[in-house]
């Protein structure tokens, strides 16, 4: 026996949940783009604005204290990093030149054309291209410095990257806190203005090293971009999005060898791989951490690889096992 009513009922439940989830995925659709347009601003605040303040940086139970200078001027951007904490550091940046010193093992590393990755927090230029391995949404909003902060979340749709999380500044749209979260679930790294100063302008002096260089007791290495086509590094494998954005050699004090560095990135995670001269039997283990950066290092015949970043550590693992070195081209 058919019961008209029932059918009826059931047809009408169907049609309901259909608009329901129409709905609902119109919502995602939405809350989606206003984060990624939310972000996408971000990252012109953080290039195009003039400002100061200080950042305090924490991972693994430390807090690192950082004085932040950024300018903008004439379409050059300028920016100086200062560490409050031992060890002293320094970094500077006018329009394509980027000098970093190390007071303590006085060194000045010297980089022309690096890499455009922001000393805040790392993203790509177009979003868009990087929906197959990442989901963006809107959170709550937040008071931080007394400004109102709205919440934007980045969650990996894999297991080989983290999650992140920013509060963004509705009037300034800059990146007043930021945290990575790992595939556990747990805060790795915290990055969060204390004071923050939006500026005309930035006086040139303090855009300027205050680190004093003597030549004469001090190493200065430069490091250049070299062609990919030189390196001696082959990936058979990197996960989804990931692809390699810098190639550079230099020689370290005390070695009679190079050191090859090959930089990967998805926009956001950024993986460094390093290819050494190494003649012992066994390699070192490496048990360098820092907040969410993860190391692998193995020995692939007369060579050491060590891969760092801040991805698990399956995916630095997955990466260093799957890298062949041949004989670059001529």
């Amino acid at each position: 026996m058919r019961y008209p009513f029932f059918n009826a009922s059931s047809r009408l439940v169907a049609i309901l949940l259909g608009c329901l989830l129409a709905h609902n995925a119109l919502a995602e659709e939405s809350t989606e783009a206003a984060a990624k347009q939310l972000l996408t601003a971000m990252m012109e605040a953080m290039k195009s604005l003039s400002y100061q303040g200080t950042v305090a940086y924490m991972w693994d139970d430390k807090i690192e204290t950082l004085r932040v200078f950024h300018a903008f001027n004439d379409g050059v951007e300028q920016k100086r990093i200062v560490a409050l904490n031992t060890p002293m550091r320094e970094v500077v940046l006018n329009a394509d030149k980027l000098a970093c010193y190390f007071p303590d093992a006085r060194t000045v590393l010297i980089e022309n054309h690096p890499s455009r990755h922001s000393f805040l927090v790392n993203l790509p230029e177009d979003l868009d291209e990087h929906m197959k391995q990442y989901r963006f949404s809107l959170g709550g909003r937040e008071f931080i410095l007394q400004r109102q902060a709205q919440i934007v979340r980045i969650v990996p749709k894999d297991d080989f990257r983290y999650k992140r999380t920013f509060w963004i500044d509705l009037e300034t749209k800059l990146p007043l806190q930021f945290e990575l979260i790992n595939e556990n679930g747990n805060r790795v790294e915290q990055m969060v203005f204390t004071s923050l100063s939006i500026k005309d302008s930035i006086p040139a002096r303090d855009l300027k090293a205050t680190t004093e260089v003597d030549e004469a007791t001090w190493q200065i290495r430069y490091r250049e971009p070299k062609p990919a086509k030189e390196q001696a590094i082959e990936f058979q494998w990197l996960p989804d999005g990931f692809r390699q954005v810098l190639y550079t050699q230099h020689k370290m004090p005390g070695s009679a060898w190079p050191l090859d560095h090959v930089l990967l990135s998805d926009g956001f995670a950024s993986v460094s791989v390093y290819l050494e001269k190494f003649d012992g039997d066994s390699v070192p283990l490496n048990k360098f951490t820092h907040g969410g950066v993860r190391t692998y290092t193995k020995k692939l015949g007369t060579y050491q690889i060590t891969v760092m970043g801040e991805v698990p550590a399956k995916s630095v693992r997955a990466i260093g096992d799957g890298i062949r070195v041949h004989a670059p081209e001529e």
